[in-house]
């Protein structure tokens, strides 16, 4: 390693770490409680074994991440400041191979555009926002992909082979982190285009186990999307022409942010697609013929520009809106969409520049560079701070983003669960009034306001939008029984309103209606436990334990309900299993040493009658 190469590395190693200091010290946000806070798989080795082998058993199957947090639960837990180091150092270590797959294919300003990627604000969402480790995580695998490709060479010794699998080795990695680098086959194969000329059909079929990888994961998060995490509805039911206008609009929004980075926020505005909108269909001409333009014109253009833009476009294109994406409920962009595509602009961007700089004087090339360093790295150092905590950021979106639905229901279920002063509460309830005039079907917001003015003391009140939010959630089971969100809701306003005996009942019919859903049958079995029907609870427990596998909550309740039948001998067994799950909760243990007791007595000549 060069002498300077050394100490650019250190120095862009110093300034990130600085720039992302405020993350260190932010608390989860949003999701971060569905991937790792109260994710039950980070917990023990059956966790990690769902984590790899059941779908469904996490938000997005996307194993490596989860893996990496499950590795980071073990060393410290629910402290978020453990998460955020490694997203930062994640990030990092990205820019760096940015730097070494740009000097490997001889390609000017490699440290410029390591600088530009670590510190570009546009990457602060991605970096400071624990849940998207999948974006820093997948992309180290991209790039490692990259580099071990064999790009350079046309015709393969063994030597060429063994790291064409070192490269298979690391796509399939970057694949089970995140699905958007499936488009790394069609990144490659551009990438030989752009350094040979011309793509052979040895270049194809070397790609062909790579494009089975890639066809597997979309099919896989596709389903997931729609199934799972629930990305169909009437805020995806846009024709083919109306996605073409969004991926349009979309493809311009991310291009201009990349060169001026200007308001960036949480959440954006959710454009209203109009076909008939002349301003919309001009767009999409203009972006359809810029597009075409640049493909046909490589000669003059250059083979480099035409590859950074068909790899800009091509690996932002799943974001673009032609598949259904569960944020696209609330924008049809968001900063992290952007995280992996921005490698082609950051290469080619600075490439050019540093070319076309060659013959300006070194003093002037050095204040430039300092002077862009300076401002990214600032607008970044400001990005980050907006992720301190849940009301920081919500109320940074509504400051950026008036009409987001989002940031305003968020921001109020947030000061309603944190606070009890009535001035808080006040703000919440004008909150939700807010949220309910930019999203009148939202489907919270007549309970959360119920919740807020019920901690207010204004029970009459809070009834109306209790009822409200009730009849709601019964019309919509009524529209479709087998709707698992409808069942959700309808049984947890029931639970807020306390009324158990009704949750139970609603409970009851949610599991009937709907078998391989385990929390159904869970509140089911606690709900019959409770109001002392054990042996009503014993098959809804029964369909816990089979749904939650790794549950110890689940055993030691089925064992009890046992245990008051008479069924000791499966009651011990089941806490046994409990105990396998988890050796260091102590309850298992109690319930052993019970069940044997019984047992023994019950075995022993002195219990019998007849004596």
């Amino acid at each position: 390693m060069k002498r300077i190469d050394f100490f650019l590395g250190l120095v862009l190693a110093l300034i990130t770490l600085s720039v992302y200091g405020p993350a260190y010290h932010g608390s989860f946000i949003w999701d971060d409680d569905a991937h790792v806070h109260d994710n039950p798989h980070l917990r023990t080795l059956r966790g990690l074994w769902n984590i790899w082998f059941r779908i469904g058993a996490t938000p997005q199957y996307y194993p490596m991440t989860h893996t990496s947090f499950w590795i980071e639960w073990q060393f410290w837990a629910d402290d978020p400041t453990g998460y955020h180091v490694t997203n930062v150092l994640l990030h990092l270590l990205a820019s760096y191979l940015i730097v070494i797959w740009m000097k490997r294919c001889q390609l000017p300003g490699a440290w410029l555009g390591g600088f530009v990627f670590a510190l570009h604000p546009l990457h602060v969402e991605s970096v400071a926002w624990i849940s998207e480790r999948k974006n820093t995580l997948s992309v180290v695998f991209a790039l490692l992909a990259m580099i071990f490709y064999p790009i350079r060479e046309r015709d393969w010794s063994e030597k060429q082979w063994r790291f064409w699998g070192l490269a298979l080795v690391s796509y399939v990695a970057a694949v089970l982190s995140k699905t958007v680098t499936c488009t790394l086959p069609a990144v490659l194969l551009v990438i030989t285009w752009w350094k040979h000329g011309q793509i052979r059909k040895q270049d194809v079929i070397r790609l062909i186990p790579w494009l089975v990888v890639s066809g597997l994961a979309v099919l896989v998060t596709s389903g997931m999307e729609r199934s799972v995490v629930g990305a169909e509805g009437e805020d995806w039911s846009l024709d083919g022409f109306e996605r073409c206008l969004v991926a349009a609009r979309a493809w311009t929004w991310y291009l201009t942010q990349f060169f001026w980075p200007g308001k960036l926020a949480f959440s954006y505005d959710r454009w209203d697609i109009d076909r008939s909108d002349p301003v919309q269909i001009l767009i999409f001409i203009t972006v359809f013929i810029i597009i075409f333009y640049v493909i046909f014109a490589h000669r003059c253009l250059g083979r480099g520009l035409v590859a950074g833009l068909l790899i800009f476009s091509g690996t932002l294109f799943p974001a673009l809106g032609f598949f259904n994406l569960y944020p696209h409920r609330y924008s049809f962009v968001a900063d992290h969409f952007q995280y992996h595509s921005n490698i082609a602009l950051t290469v080619t961007v600075c490439s050019g520049l540093t070319w076309f700089a060659r013959t300006i004087p070194a003093t002037w090339k050095q204040a430039w560079v300092v002077m862009l360093v300076g401002i990214l790295g600032y607008r970044s150092f400001e990005q980050t701070k907006i992720y301190r905590d849940p009301e920081t950021l919500w109320r940074d979106t509504l400051t950026k983003t008036p009409t987001s639905w989002l940031a305003a229901h968020n921001l109020g279920h947030y000061l309603t669960q944190s606070s009890d002063r009535p001035e808080s509460l006040q703000e919440a309830i004008s909150l939700f009034e807010r949220t309910r005039r930019l999203r009148p079907q939202h489907e919270y917001v007549d309970w959360s306001q119920a919740v807020a003015l019920k901690k207010l003391g204004q029970n009459k009140l809070a009834a109306l939008y209790f009822d409200r939010a009730e009849q709601r959630y019964r019309d919509r089971i009524e529209q479709d029984p087998r709707s698992p969100n409808g069942w959700y809701l309808l049984l947890n306003v029931l639970v807020a309103r306390e009324r158990p005996d009704q949750a139970c009942i609603v409970a009851c019919q949610a599991s009937d209606t709907l078998p391989r859903e385990w929390y159904f049958a869970q509140q089911a079995g606690i709900g019959l436990m409770e109001s002392a029907d054990v042996s009503g609870a014993i098959p809804y427990l029964r369909r816990w334990v089979d749904l939650r596998p790794n549950s110890v909550e689940a055993r030691l309740r089925l064992a009890f309900c046992l245990e008051n039948q008479g069924n000791l001998l499966e009651a011990r067994r089941l806490a046994l299993e409990a105990l396998t799950l988890d050796p260091s909760d102590p309850r298992p243990h109690r319930v052993i040493d019970h069940l044997t007791a019984r047992i023994r007595a019950s075995a022993s000549p002195s219990s019998d009658p007849t004596n």
